[in-house]
């Protein structure tokens, strides 16, 4: 008996063959393939006879994604060898391979899929000369979770690239001895973790892909980068993909590094690569499926790969050298620009989604954007829908049998979710159209709905607690007088027009000092407490306690380079020009992480933590503790209409585009309120606490 697995972008591990085996049985005709939802892997057993039997299993996709698929096998005995083929949705092979994977199992790596629709997998056995148990693991990715190698900056592990599990890297080797690292973080919580790593050295199907041989290296680090994996091996056509699948226990948990290297004696052009690195969720068939909508006719096997159309090459996106973040292809803007309307028009009813015992139905859809779901248990036990993957996540929390529960989608992306603690309980989410439809050109208003809009301040204040009584005070710097003023507490001269206030506790009193940063000069002072030279005029002020000792640290971004220079402490680079910087306690440490907000694509990155998309170009960063659990949420102030969005928290509408947006804790119960100064009026507006008038026009507020 042998073991076999198929695998399209995930992880070999060992599981339970012989049950899962007779679940997924019958599915020897298209008619009746077994339909799993991607995303990111999916992982599920069975086996073919050695009397001629073939194993057929269909997934949804939208036209412009792609699929990594793989065969693998516990024998690297010839009489345990797969074929493996791609059917589109017409029914016309998109792929098929026979020995690219390692040994005699089989490889196709980002392969594209061209048109929406219901795409085939099946699993052959060449020569039908065996019983042969396997393992099949299914990846389909779009362009919303790939990112782009920066091409400079990540030849040693110490500078590897930054990237997301669960997401896809365009990049090349461009010479012998070029390397690639990517670093990525994989939190094992109480579980082990299987990751799969795919290769496709020939992304662009150009046939160009011979002359070099990829080996792909995975590891750990603990003290020491430390091997977990490495697969280097050779495949039988013009193209040579690896893939390697990873066991990674609680002990790996943290940062992991994928090493891309070659070992071609030469390299007379540019190496293209597309890799995936995901991590394994388990599909686990349950019944004899239904018939599903796939073409009833099977091309016979073949010993011979059918190429697909050579598509001609795209440019490769690079990216500056100094960039250590990669930047993907832009996304929507994740909040609607439109300002409410007085009477909004009705929701349409929800799209019903039952959950039965054992699987969703539908287990795939794609549905319009602005439309509201609801998942019915229909089944006898307690379930929940947990979405680990996508623009946005959630989790619904225990449904009942008999309940529901529901979710308004205003975010276009893929949405994979699952039931906890159900194995292969999966479903996928498409929301909006493959292709994005041109929004309509603007009719101009007779008259501005505002304006002018603030522009986002270069500087930040640390903290603006005067009298170390626990609140946020009221406090104004005046450039034009170098007037510093803090309500009902104290009044000052020093500064003038151009300076930048860095207000923060700097002596580690437990009261914040007044303080400010003059750019053309470089100069920082705090009166009483310190004066040095450090930064130039492009320099972004960010002072934050970065050691977590109860002072502030003096601290500058600066996006040209992507440099953060945190005084005697350390200088690092995270972000490019463009960003915003936000360090904060995102992850509740006791110390802030650094962090930036990318206004062009609405992204949130996190160094070592997360990376979400939330906002757009005109949108205001305002993170802070809005629920009082001692960490931050990213959140937005919308200047065109007053919208405030926290993520996963709330929304809603208060104040203009002429305020300054002040969240901060008024009342000292540890939870940001929403608070704006607007200078027009001299007005102070906290949301249900309290209204004030101190300063006057062309003050800027130094309250956090």
């Amino acid at each position: 008996m042998k073991a076999l697995s198929v695998t399209l972008c995930s992880l070999f591990a060992a599981v339970s063959l012989a049950r899962a085996a007779d679940d997924c049985e019958f599915n020897d005709t298209s008619a009746y393939a077994v339909p799993v939802s991607p995303g990111p892997c999916i992982r599920v057993t069975g086996w073919v006879e050695f009397t001629g039997d073939n194993d057929f299993f269909a997934f949804s996709a939208a036209a412009g994604e792609k699929a990594w698929i793989s065969t693998r096998t516990s024998s690297s005995s010839p009489s345990y060898d797969t074929l493996l083929y791609l059917y589109g949705p017409d029914g016309a092979m998109v792929e098929s391979d026979d020995d690219d994977g390692d040994s005699y199992n089989s490889l196709i790596a980002a392969a594209p899929l061209d048109s929406d629709g219901t795409y085939t997998v099946q699993v052959h056995e060449y020569g039908n000369n065996a019983l042969a148990y396997y393992t099949v693991y299914f990846t389909v990715m779009g362009d919303d979770v790939r990112e782009i190698e920066d091409g400079s900056t990540n030849d040693v592990y110490t500078d590897a690239q930054e990237v997301s599990l669960n997401g896809w890297v365009l990049g090349t080797l461009g010479a012998q001895t070029d390397v690639d690292f990517y670093k990525v973080w994989v939190d094992s919580y109480a579980e082990n973790v299987d990751v799969a790593v795919m290769l496709s050295d020939d992304p662009y199907r150009d046939g160009l892909a011979g002359e070099w041989n990829a080996v792909l290296t995975y590891y750990y680090l603990s003290g020491v980068l430390t091997e977990l994996e490495e697969s280097s091996h050779e495949g039988t056509g013009p193209d040579e993909p690896e893939d390697l699948y990873v066991h990674s226990t609680s002990t790996h948990a943290g940062w992991q590094y994928l090493r891309i290297s070659n070992t071609a004696a030469s390299i007379t052009q540019p190496a293209y690569y597309a890799v995936s690195i995901a991590r394994v969720m388990d599909h686990v068939c349950v019944e004899t499926p239904s018939p599903f909508p796939t073409p009833s006719t099977t091309p016979p096997p073949t010993r011979t790969p059918v190429p697909s159309a050579t598509p001609s090459r795209p440019p490769l996106p690079t990216a500056s050298p100094t960039v250590r973040i990669a930047t993907p292809t832009p996304r929507p803007t994740l909040i609607p620009p439109a300002s409410p309307s007085p009477t909004p028009s009705a929701r349409p009813p929800p799209f019903p989604i039952d959950i039965q015992d054992d699987y969703f139905e539908p287990a795939f859809i794609r549905l319009p954007i602005n439309t509201p779901v609801a998942w019915n248990n229909k089944g006898s036990t307690v379930h929940t829908v947990t979405c680990d993957f996508g623009p946005q996540t959630w989790h619904s929390g225990p449904i009942d049998p008999g309940d529901d529960y529901g979710k308004f989608f205003r975010i276009p992306g893929s949405y994979y979710y699952r039931s906890v603690p159900d194995t292969g309980m999966n479903g996928r989410l498409l929301i909006g159209d493959a292709t994005p439809t041109p929004a309509p050109t603007p009719i101009p208003s007779p008259t501005p709905t505002c304006g002018p809009i603030l522009p986002i301040p270069d500087f930040e204040i640390a903290e603006g607690d005067y009298d170390g009584d626990g609140d946020a005070d009221v406090a104004v710097f005046r450039p034009s007088a170098g007037l510093w003023a803090a309500r009902d507490i104290t009044r000052i001269y020093f500064g003038a027009s151009g300076d930048r206030p860095v207000c923060g506790d700097h002596d580690g009193d437990a009261d914040s000092d007044l303080g400010l940063f003059k750019p053309s000069t470089g100069l920082w002072f705090v009166p009483g407490v310190t004066r040095f030279n450090m930064g130039n005029p492009s320099d972004f002020a960010v002072p934050r306690d970065y050691l977590g000792d109860g002072t502030v640290d003096c601290a500058v971004f600066r996006g040209s380079s992507g440099m953060w220079r945190i005084r005697d402490i350390t200088t690092l680079f995270y972000g490019s020009a463009g960003d915003h910087p936000v360090p904060a306690f995102y992850s509740g440490a006791l110390i802030p992480e650094i962090a930036l907000y990318r206004p062009s694509e609405g992204m949130w990155a996190v160094s070592g933590f997360t990376r979400i998309y939330f906002g757009g170009d005109e949108d205001w960063p305002l993170p802070a503790d809005y629920d009082g659990d001692g960490t931050a949420e990213a959140a937005i102030f919308r200047p065109d209409g007053g919208l405030w969005a926290i993520y996963n928290l709330t929304r809603f509408y208060y104040g203009c585009c002429t305020d300054y947006p002040l969240p901060a804790d008024y009342d000292g119960n540890g939870t940001a309120d929403i608070g704006l100064f607007r200078d027009s009026a001299t007005l102070w507006a906290v949301r249900d606490i309290t209204r004030a008038y101190f300063g006057m026009t062309g003050d800027i507020p130094v309250t956090k």
